[in-house]
């Protein structure tokens, strides 16, 4: 049985799944098959707090992700929650998403982040999926900025926690 973040992680891809059902298995082919391309694929990947340029040495108490793709449609939830930051350079990134982003700039935006135990006050997270690569940009918005501002190291601290979940397209 799953708890605490891990559940409402579960429980997200749980409803995301049964709106899939209801609404594209409903569809089928002239033969009265159900189309393989709106056939809803779900699997894990492994999310991992990490920089721009690189990261190593961190370790984590909990790392989960779950995903459902239709055709190029990519739905992602996942939850890190650090125990060490390790070294990380360049910019802060969610890196492992399951598929590699269709290569448009500046299409796949989502609303929010759950955020906990960040070292900087920030008021809102939010991010955008790199085009192109299979990770996401973490921005932040502290009480005296106007504008979101890319998180970097030491915006984070060794218990940091991220959860998200987007919507993207997938290259492939």
């Amino acid at each position: 049985m799953l708890t605490g973040p891990l559940q409402v992680v579960q429980d997200e891809l749980d409803q995301l799944i049964a709106v899939i059902k209801a609404t594209f298995l409903a569809e089928h082919n002239d033969d009265g098959t159900h189309s393989s391309t709106l056939t809803p694929k779900t699997g894990s990947w492994v999310p991992t707090i990490g920089g721009l340029t690189s990261e190593t040495g961190q370790t984590y108490s909990t790392r989960v992700g779950r995903y459902v793709r239709i055709g190029n449609l990519v739905w992602i939830t996942g939850i890190a929650i650090l125990t060490a930051k390790g070294t990380i350079t360049g910019n802060i990134t969610i890196k492992g998403l399951p598929f590699t982003a269709d290569a448009t700039p500046n299409l796949f935006h989502f609303p929010k982040y759950f955020f906990n135990n960040f070292t900087t006050p920030i008021v809102d997270i939010s991010g955008t999926i790199t085009p192109g690569r299979n990770e996401a940009s973490v921005k932040i918005l502290t009480a005296a900025a106007t504008s979101y501002t890319d998180a970097v190291t030491a915006d984070i601290g060794d218990t940091t926690q991220i959860s998200l979940t987007a919507t993207y397209l997938a290259a492939e």
